[in-house]
């Protein structure tokens, strides 16, 4: 009943599954190959290509937050750090369409 009743808890549900999302979209991104699917391979090699995949993932958030950090220090004005810190603190560092085109077709090992 809660949900239903608060609109604040709603929207913060809400941030929370379009993170999730944007979570699985980052993951889809980074293991392209095979239309993100592992067809053959033992139980330890698929173990090894999924964290392999979220060392990927990891870094380029991590890589997300540097920028960001370092772009927010190099700001000078007040007003301009607020709303920095305001679009961080609303959006998300899961973002990768920076690291490469997205119109690239991508044709590695034939896939």
């Amino acid at each position: 009943m809660n949900y239903i009743d608060d609109a604040q808890l709603r929207r913060s549900i809400q941030k929370q599954l379009n993170r999730v999302e944007l979570g699985q979209k980052l993951s889809e991104a980074v293991f392209f190959a095979r239309k993100g699917q592992l067809h053959v391979g033992t139980p330890t090699e698929m173990r090894q290509a999924m964290n392999c995949k979220t060392l990927l993932k990891n870094a380029i958030i991590l890589w997300n937050y540097l920028f960001l950090s370092d772009y927010y220090h190099d700001l000078k004005s007040k007003a301009e750090k607020k709303i920095v810190l305001e679009s961080i603190a609303n959006g998300s560092v899961i973002s990768w369409r920076h690291l490469y085109p997205v119109s690239t077709k991508w044709t590695i090992w034939g896939y």
